[in-house]
């Protein structure tokens, strides 16, 4: 511990008692130290003289703590042999105790500063980063009202940076990712979000959603059988058509299984020709009987046009439920 004010006290007794202490900085629990006559204590000669030499005989050592941890000391000397009393006690450790608030509440003041001056700097800095970010970037306060749009947000809503604390959104669609922002000492700041202009993103899907509405809606009109299937052969569409033949057999990936509909004498040539296609690519076409749901087996010429989409192959086809020519209608499975 060093000296940081004094009164009375000469430049060679400071520099040679200087750091001498009872205590080191951080220790708890400790209690004042009073000392009637240095002359008859065990301390070194040397120090012993230097403290006469200063003209002192008695002294106090008073801690000085905050948060319960020493953080300096208060020192109180007598010129001659001198017992401390209890009202001299409370002085000094009254004393004591004002120095330290005092400099705890300036500690917590200039932490406070510190905190506000770093918290001011980081947000600079993140402006002048987000400023020129390819990306639309904005920060929003507790109550969710905008602080905050970088230069392309800004030019996207057409917004002076003036008018950002009045800023609300319109309809125009965004893709939004925010995370909260909090404050050194854990209080919740606001938002910081990245915006993405996804409108023509979800223009095009509303028209593929509203492109296969419509054509599931023409597709269940059609007499015919109408199915579709992906790259690997899996029928992943089918009308509802189906419903008039064997029906309720699911692949274990929720599939339609459409093994289950082929007459039992027709399934392995139907599965080498459709394995066939599904290899080469090449349109599949396949004569053979499907199974009705009375019993009765019906011929049926399949065909299906191989299609492609973002570089990956998928199927699709329909089965017209004609009969074939030069059989009679309707064929019982048992006599088949």
């Amino acid at each position: 511990m060093r000296f940081v004010a004094w009164r009375g006290l000469s430049h060679d007794y400071r520099n040679a008692v200087d750091g001498h202490s009872p205590w080191k900085a951080g220790q708890r629990g400790v209690s004042p130290i009073y000392v009637a006559d240095i002359l008859q204590t065990e301390e070194p000669e040397w120090l012993k003289d230097v403290i006469a030499k200063e003209g002192i005989r008695s002294l106090a050592f008073v801690p000085i703590e905050a948060h319960g941890q020493v953080i300096g000391k208060f020192m109180s000397y007598f010129g001659s042999p001198h017992s401390w009393d209890e009202r001299e006690n409370e002085i000094a450790v009254t004393i004591a105790r004002q120095v330290g608030f005092s400099v705890e509440r300036w500690r917590a003041e200039e932490a406070r500063l510190v905190a506000e001056r770093e918290l001011r700097l980081s947000e600079e800095r993140f402006r002048l980063m987000s400023e020129d970010a390819p990306v639309m970037i904005w920060t929003s306060d507790s109550n969710g009202h905008c602080r905050h749009l970088n230069r392309l947000l800004r030019e996207f809503w057409g917004v002076r940076e003036s008018e950002i604390s009045r800023f609300r959104w319109d309809e125009t669609i965004l893709q939004t990712e925010a995370r909260p922002n909090y404050a050194p000492d854990g209080t919740f700041m606001g938002m910081i979000g990245v915006n993405l202009d996804v409108t023509e993103k979800e223009d095009a899907e509303r028209a593929l959603r509203e492109s296969e509405g419509r054509f599931r809606h023409m597709a269940d009109a059609m007499p015919q059988l109408v199915w579709t299937a992906d790259g690997q052969g899996r029928v992943d569409y089918w009308n509802s058509r189906v419903s008039e033949y064997v029906g309720g057999w699911m692949g274990t990936r929720g599939d339609f299984d459409w093994t289950a509909l082929i007459f039992p004498d027709d399934l392995e040539e139907t599965r080498q020709v459709w394995e066939r296609a599904l290899k080469t690519g090449q349109p599949y076409q396949a004569a053979h009987r499907l199974l009705m749901r009375d019993g009765s087996a019906r011929w049926h010429l399949s065909r299906a046009t191989p299609m492609r989409l973002l570089a990956w192959g998928c199927l699709s086809g329909t089965s017209p439920p004609t009969e074939r020519s030069g059989r009679t209608g309707a064929c019982s499975k048992s006599s088949a």
